[in-house]
């Protein structure tokens, strides 16, 4: 390619009227979102950590379901042990 195909063209050639207020508020408005996405990523990762703390500590996963086929089903709750009629 020859550089005189492209005397005309803004290729490279840096913009001559900028609007520095827009710019500004532009900057302004990436700073926010970029503010808030890091306030959104440590609040997800504290409520993660929360969440699974909860689960391991205060989970019950003993509770069993016994099916026969019929309308009637019942449930073993692990955390007493008694066997309660699900509706």
């Amino acid at each position: 390619m020859n550089a005189q195909n492209h005397l005309n063209s803004t290729w490279g050639k840096p913009a001559e009227n900028k609007d520095v207020r827009v710019l500004r508020r532009y900057n302004r408005l990436l700073r926010i979102l970029s503010a808030i996405g890091e306030i959104t990523v440590y609040v997800l990762i504290v409520l993660g950590v929360l969440v699974c703390g909860g689960m391991l500590f205060f989970g019950n996963f003993e509770n069993t379901i016994f099916t026969d086929g019929t309308s009637v089903s019942c449930m073993l709750d692990g955390s007493t042990g008694e066997i309660v009629d699900v509706k």
